[in-house]
């Protein structure tokens, strides 16, 4: 496990999230940190807490992903939220479908991480998530995820992992 996060910079803010919370889970974290030292921030988020929700749809058919992406976005009480794909290309894909399907639904996107986005792109996507001037960011895995930090956490409701490359 150490092994894994040795590449990540000990300079930024790293955020541990579960949307449930059980032993095997804490002994992991605690390879990597030390919940006991002052340096280490901890919060745990209740029921109670009302930011953000855990929305688990599955869907076999490919040719129903689509559809049912823009369905959930036309239902979604908040109207924001950050959707996780694979690569760009169908980052490119699902911003196309959210721009226009049939001319009836229209979701203001943007992809972090675009061809030629630059950090500051990048920090001006948040800052208009930020401002509710774009509904969605569309995140792949070429994506500067790191910069996901900087969104305000009350208007981080949302995360859909809409396809994701698996692991074998």
């Amino acid at each position: 496990l150490k092994s894994t996060f040795k590449y990540v910079p000990t300079n930024i803010n790293v955020n541990f999230i579960s949307n449930s919370y059980c032993l095997e889970m804490e002994r992991n974290i605690k390879q990597l940190i030390d919940f006991s030292s002052n340096e280490t921030k901890k919060y745990f988020l209740t029921s109670n807490y009302n930011n953000l929700k855990f929305w688990f749809i599955f869907c076999g058919k490919r040719n129903f992903r689509i559809p049912m992406l823009q369905e959930l976005c036309k239902v979604n009480p908040y109207g924001q939220g950050i959707i996780f794909v694979s690569g760009p290309h169908q980052a490119q894909i699902i911003s196309n479908s959210l721009r226009s399907s049939d001319g009836s639904i229209v979701y203001n996107n943007r992809i972090l991480g675009d061809q030629n986005n630059e950090i500051t792109d990048s920090n001006k996507i948040i800052s208009l998530y930020n401002t509710g001037t774009i509904q969605y960011i569309i995140a792949h895995e070429g994506s500067p995820i790191h910069v996901l930090y900087n969104i305000n956490p009350a208007f981080l409701k949302i995360i859909i992992n809409f396809e994701l490359k698996s692991s074998s």
